[in-house]
């Protein structure tokens, strides 16, 4: 027989950041690759993306436009467009190499905590604290259907290699 697992311990609070829908652990800021290996965007607490050169560590540019701490963030597969979420319940769209905001993607109702596009970069879906996944056209940024199911709210999504389907999950069970 296995021994007891030790407790749980509660997260010191200190280390953590609140934000209007939620508490969420200082240390757990995603980041990603551009697919062509060169550059890294991260996410931050202060509503920016900074983008990274992953030779140097130099940081190229900061992009600004969210009210509130930036949850997620992803290139498209073709590389020229980032998309951003954030706790202020919107979706960012941005020029990879200028790094103008191209548009600003709404309709939920809570924080945006998770983005994937499609393999095609035509789709892109998102998970939110209101407990949906939705589904949105990156060229016009109109939503194309809501999926709805959780009882919570969805943490993560992302497509499956073939672009037919979504898996969306939550750490509430």
């Amino acid at each position: 027989r296995p021994p007891p697992a030790p407790p749980l311990k509660a997260p010191d609070p200190r280390a953590m950041y609140r934000d209007e829908d939620a508490l969420y652990p200082l240390d757990d800021l995603p980041l990603c690759f551009a697919p062509d290996g060169e550059t890294i965007a991260s996410a931050s607490w202060d509503g920016t993306v900074k983008l990274w050169d992953r030779r140097s560590g130099r940081e190229l540019q900061t992009l600004e436009g969210h009210d509130r701490a930036v949850l997620s963030v992803s290139f498209a597969p073709d590389g020229e467009t980032i998309v951003s979420t954030s706790s202020d319940g919107t979706m960012k769209l941005w020029d990879r190499h200028s790094g103008r905001e191209l548009q600003t993607l709404e309709g939920h109702s809570k924080g945006v905590e998770s983005v994937s596009f499609a393999p095609d970069g035509e789709t892109i879906a998102s998970a939110s604290s209101d407990g949906t996944v939705k589904l949105w056209d990156r060229r016009s940024g109109r939503e194309l259907q809501t999926l709805e199911g959780h009882s919570n709210g969805v943490d993560s999504v992302s497509f499956a290699p073939d672009g037919e389907t979504i898996a969306s999950a939550t750490s509430a069970g």
